[in-house]
């Protein structure tokens, strides 16, 4: 008899760690996911520029039109609804995300841009957009909720697409 309560024991500890890797790689692919969607929206974005400074040798964001980019970019590749709530249960909270503009009408080139939350760093040779998302924290089993997940990407116009 106690070889069968050992033997259960083993398979329900067994199903455990099992379940537990498992949503762990389910967030490890959800994180890469946000980082693969934050670079496609922040390339989306640089797609769309104000066509009167553009004459005058500006390159100057349309920003209501990149901002429907990004949120357009975002809501399809990650499936949410207009209320940005995430399709998995492992986040509770709704993802949210920012954007940051930087053209000729706001700053001059060469910047360094430092995220203030995450440390992500980049050296801008011309007009950006950075995207951030965050996901909100996951729940795991083992360890409880971890930190917000947050991608942030930056990509720069270039005028020879």
């Amino acid at each position: 008899m106690g070889i069968y309560i050992k033997g259960m024991g083993a398979i329900l500890l067994s199903v455990f760690v099992l379940v537990t890797m498992r949503i762990d790689n389910q967030i490890g692919q959800y994180d890469m996911r946000l980082k693969i969607t934050a670079t496609h929206a922040s390339h989306a974005a640089v797609n769309f520029e104000d066509r009167v400074q553009y004459g005058e040798g500006f390159i100057v964001f349309n920003q209501p039109e990149s901002i429907q980019a990004i949120d357009a970019v975002i809501k399809t590749e990650l499936f949410l609804d207009d209320t940005y709530n995430q399709p998995h249960k492992l986040f509770g909270s709704p993802l949210t995300y920012e954007y940051l503009f930087y053209d000729d009408s706001n700053q001059t080139f060469p910047y360094t841009y430092t995220d203030a939350v995450t440390g992500y760093t980049d050296t801008m040779g011309g007009p950006s957009v950075v995207v951030r998302i965050n996901a909100g924290p996951a729940t795991r089993l083992l360890f409880g909720n971890t930190h917000d997940i947050i991608r942030v990407s930056s990509y720069e116009y270039n005028e020879n697409r």
